[in-house]
């Protein structure tokens, strides 16, 4: 299997981007999206669940007023975060890496349906884990909804993904984290190929 990368072009012309195996490849848009989904399902699973079990009065845990408060709070900061991203992500899209060769990337591969499921799967742990243990641990498990009001945060997020892929008529795609590892992820770069249909 070739790799992908090469020549960049366009914002960053002249550098060369890390080669990548096109297996390892998988819809950005699509990957966000199916992780938020999972994220947010996951939570409301587990929310119903804890909030089942009982605590007695002198193990109340911190208030639920409070508890939103934090929450209002961690999701007002990620928010504005996103928003101030905006310049970041705007370069990375100028940025974007065409793949010399697209027809590598026709159809999602097993490889790249192993890639998605997997990311979904991690996203959907991760939530049922804080939200257990901040409702078991801290007694507090709206705490716990931090992590798929960011996950929902960035899937609202991605609107402006999915503007960008049908202005330039392009599919986003980005090594999957459980494929590369988290900094191999971080610093990838997109990857371009052309719209079907």
């Amino acid at each position: 299997m070739s790799a992908v990368g090469g020549s960049t072009g366009g914002a960053l012309a002249g550098s060369e981007a890390p080669p990548v195996d096109p297996r390892q490849l998988v819809p950005y848009v699509r990957a966000v999206v199916g992780e938020g989904v999972a994220s947010v399902v996951s939570a409301v699973v587990t929310v119903a669940v804890v909030l089942c079990i009982p605590v007695s009065v002198t193990d109340a845990g911190i208030s639920t007023l409070i508890q939103l408060s934090v929450l209002a709070g961690f999701g007002l900061l990620w928010a504005i975060a996103l928003l101030v991203g905006r310049a970041r992500e705007v370069r990375s899209l100028a940025g974007a890496v065409p793949v010399p060769e697209p027809e590598l990337l026709a159809g999602l591969s097993d490889d790249r349906r192993g890639n998605l499921r997997r990311g979904w799967i991690r996203s959907a742990v991760f939530t049922v884990v804080a939200i257990a243990a901040s409702g078991a641990g801290l007694h507090a498990p709206w705490l716990g909804l931090m992590l798929p009001l960011m996950h929902a945060a960035m899937t609202v997020h991605v609107r402006r993904m999915v503007a960008w892929e049908r202005r330039h008529s392009v599919v986003l795609w980005r090594p999957a984290l459980s494929a590369v590892g988290r900094e191999a992820a971080r610093a990838a770069p997109f990857y371009t190929t052309p719209r079907s249909g």
